[in-house]
């Protein structure tokens, strides 16, 4: 889970590249570094789910959580991607 939670960081790393390419007009500067930091946050968390002196409710939360935020990411950027943005 935790090789396939870093593919999925990289393909939307990717696809937002292909986005700035497009000349989107709304993205501020900086905008890797807080992809970046972003997608490290969800793969920690997803990373973190996996400790087993802590409580599975904790666990199950910070995993559920991680790759909420990595699905969400993904399709934003398939969505931006997509339209032509």
């Amino acid at each position: 889970m935790k090789i396939a939670a870093a593919l999925i960081s990289v393909l939307t790393l990717v696809l937002g590249q292909f986005v700035i390419a497009r000349g989107l007009p709304f993205t501020p500067h900086g905008h890797l570094v807080r992809d970046i930091i972003s997608l490290l946050i969800a793969n920690a968390m997803i990373w973190l789910s996996r400790r087993s002196d802590w409580s599975m409710q904790t666990r199950a939360q910070l995993f559920g959580a991680g790759w909420i935020w990595l699905i969400v990411q993904l399709g934003c950027s398939i969505y931006l991607l997509h339209n032509g943005v």
